[in-house]
């Protein structure tokens, strides 16, 4: 593309017949001596244009370097042959001596402002090319100032070149001039733009404007990772309920491609109380075994289970992480979720199997749990036996405590019925 640019520059400029003077034509019978360009080296930066187009860069640089080391040749002669020298360095990636043939050009006498401001646009280009930041700058700072009209692309460059000195502030706003600009003029902002902007405040911390560039995007370039991106900034902005809608916009979209992004679903879900459609987002990542079936997300999943009250469900997962496992706290939370249905027995066994694989955070929650599925079961010594071990803790001492006192009266009951009945 900017070979493009700089070959229609050159061919623009060797095309005006207005630029031609008869050989030896004085400047007072052609207007200012600037502007004139003799016949014979109108025909020898012709030649070395066509050389260059045939990729001889090297012949190509031999005759213009003679032009411009003419004594007879005027100014405008000059910037000439340097603008043309400019490109047939820059083809052959020499790019210091591109940026000195340009520079010769500004240096001439009576350079057309058209001619001082292209070539000016291409040595801020070279600078950045080169990464010569600060330069880049202000070349253009000087550029925008000699020019009417500049284009989007222009105060893009000039963004990037303020982005890489790290001057956020001044970078974002050429960039949101030509997205503004873009904007009203009913063109489509680039993709490009959009992403040096997003980068800008994100480097700035700006996140609430990050989140407007990151809806252009998601809007005029759907893509997975600008959804997922904004999602982010809610979350940077503590808005759970936009992130939440953004993330199901990305998941109903089939933009989900990883692991990771079903279990941040499934936990933001969680977290703002639509606990079964959390457990059926999770369940399909782990279906899709893209979600690993580990203790920990399967522990999460009977989790949102047992907040939509699908008891049977969470039974049913908690059961795969105690085997999958072998652990003890999964094992007594299988033994709470069959308490809640009221399956004592097997609630009981569990309890048993989690003091014995050991491992757990609150061993006295296991022996409670073991109590009671014990009491209901009507095995009231080996229920009074669990709550005195629950008791060893004073985090469970008080409801352990309560317990022994109700079965130990529960007992006396017990055996003054059968005393009774034996007299």
């Amino acid at each position: 593309m900017r070979k493009t640019i700089l070959m229609l520059g050159m061919l623009a400029a060797l095309s005006s017949p207005a630029v031609l003077a008869e050989e030896g034509e004085s400047s007072s019978s052609r207007g200012e001596r600037s502007l004139a360009m003799r016949e014979t080296t109108f025909k020898q930066l012709n030649k070395a244009r066509e050389l260059s187009e045939q990729d001889n860069h090297a012949e190509a640089i031999s005759v213009l370097t003679r032009i411009a080391d003419d004594r007879r040749a005027n100014g405008y002669e000059k910037a000439q042959a340097y603008y043309m020298l400019a490109f047939c360095h820059y083809q052959q990636g020499d790019n210091a001596r591109a940026i000195a043939a340009y520079e010769q050009v500004l240096m001439q006498d009576g350079v057309p402002d058209s001619l001082r401001t292209s070539t000016q646009y291409a040595i801020a280009q070279m600078y950045m090319a080169t990464e010569k930041w600060g330069k880049a700058v202000a070349v253009l700072e000087d550029w925008f100032k000699a020019t009417d009209e500049p284009g989007a692309n222009a105060y893009v460059l000039l963004g990037q070149a303020y982005f890489q000195l790290k001057q956020y502030d001044k970078a974002r706003r050429p960039i949101e001039r030509a997205i503004v600009n873009a904007k009203n003029s009913g063109e489509q902002v680039k993709e490009n733009w959009l992403l040096l902007l997003r980068s800008i405040y994100y480097e700035a911390g700006d996140f609430r404007n990050m989140m407007v560039t990151l809806k252009d995007l998601a809007g005029l370039y759907p893509k997975r990772e600008y959804w997922l991106q904004l999602a982010a900034v809610y979350g940077e902005l503590d808005d759970p309920k936009r992130q939440l809608a953004v993330l199901l916009a990305a998941y109903d979209q089939g933009y989900f491609e990883r692991g990771q992004d079903y279990v941040n679903l499934a936990q933001l879900l969680l977290g703002n109380d639509v606990p079964y459609r959390a457990a059926t987002v999770l369940q399909e990542g782990i279906d899709k075994k893209l979600v690993e079936s580990s203790a920990q997300y399967l522990n999460l999943l009977a989790d949102a289970y047992v907040r939509a009250k699908d008891y049977a469900a969470a039974i049913e997962v908690l059961r795969r992480a105690a085997q999958t496992t072998g652990d003890g706290e999964s094992e007594l939370r299988l033994a709470q979720a069959l308490m809640e249905q009221n399956q004592w027995g097997e609630a009981a066994a569990a309890a048993r199997r989690a003091i014995e694989k050991g491992g757990l955070r609150r061993p006295d929650v296991a022996n409670v749990v073991l109590g009671l599925a014990l009491y209901e079961q009507n095995q009231l010594p080996a229920a009074a036996a669990a709550f005195s071990k629950a008791s060893e803790d004073e985090r469970s001492r008080t409801v352990a405590e309560q317990w022994k006192q109700f079965i130990a009266r529960e007992q006396e009951r017990i055996r003054a019925i059968a005393a009774f009945g034996a007299v």
